[in-house]
């Protein structure tokens, strides 16, 4: 069932998996990609502030969008677009974020810890099936 739907914490949480480990292996070609990859860090980190603030903490949506305004590079109208995602579908943040944090200890696992960077099996077998379920329960 999984093969025919989109789970959004496995195909972001890919996604962004995959984007971090391009950039442990390397594999920006300079700076400015490396300032882009940060830019959508800094969003992504905003994302999972405001997206429990307004569903949990009962934020308004301009707070929300006063605060993502403050914490990224995004431009008012690009800001306002995200809180209305998140408005829309609570808790998305959260599930691609458990996906990404789930597979970065399985990966450092079958590396033996930090230190040289190689793929790992799992990662081998991530990027050959991409958008997948983690391997075992968190």
């Amino acid at each position: 069932m999984l093969r025919y739907f989109f789970n959004s914490g496995m195909g972001e949480g890919w996604a962004l998996y995959s984007e971090r480990l391009a950039d442990e292996l390397g594999l920006y070609s300079g700076d400015i990609d490396r300032i882009g990859m940060l830019s959508n860090e800094a969003l992504r980190a905003a994302r999972l502030v405001v997206d429990p603030g307004m569903h949990t903490l009962g934020w308004s949506r301009r707070r929300a969008l006063d605060y993502m305004l403050a914490h990224t590079a995004e431009s008012e109208s690009a800001a306002a677009w995200e809180i209305d995602r998140y408005i829309a579908l609570p808790a998305q943040s959260t599930a691609w974020m458990t996906q990404v944090r789930g597979r970065a200890p399985l990966a450092r696992a079958d590396l033996g810890g930090p230190g040289a960077r190689s793929l790992a099996p799992i990662e081998r077998e991530d990027l050959s099936l991409c958008s997948q379920p983690l391997p075992q329960p968190l």
